[in-house]
């Protein structure tokens, strides 16, 4: 299975971030899993990769490393600064998404959306829990 993203699916920048990645993603190794408010709002974005979770600058960390040479050269130097600080600059960004992001964004291409019924309850539920951390 392909690594899975969760995103909060009403969130401009979680889908301009979903956006890079189906640009950058050659290898089709990313699937993306938006939640609506329907369903719950993440807090964070959420990586499932090798059945373990990934938050916030880790998340996205991952994710981008797997991209192109670029992105990891600058997210392995980023990788070097301490984690509770890359996180408190990530949860600022959070918080004022709204003011960051002003234009709705393009929807998430079909072909890196991943459908309910090829992932299992426990793993959404779990990525719930992570976000909420």
């Amino acid at each position: 299975m392909n690594d899975t993203i969760f995103i909060d699916g009403d969130c401009t920048l979680c889908n301009r971030f979903a956006r890079i990645l189906s640009i950058f993603d050659k290898k089709n190794e990313f699937k993306i899993y938006p939640l609506d408010s329907t369903n719950s709002q993440l807090n964070t974005v959420v990586l499932y990769r090798y059945n373990k979770f990934f938050l916030k600058y880790e998340a996205i960390s991952e994710c981008m490393k797997q991209l192109n040479i670029m992105f990891k050269v600058v997210f392995s130097i980023l990788d070097k600064l301490p984690l509770k600080l890359t996180n408190k600059i990530y949860d600022y960004i959070a918080r004022n998404r709204n003011k960051i992001m002003t234009n709705t964004c393009k929807p998430i291409p079909a072909n890196k959306r991943i459908n309910k019924n090829k992932i299992d309850l426990e793993t959404i539920e779990k990525a719930y829990k992570f976000s909420k951390q």
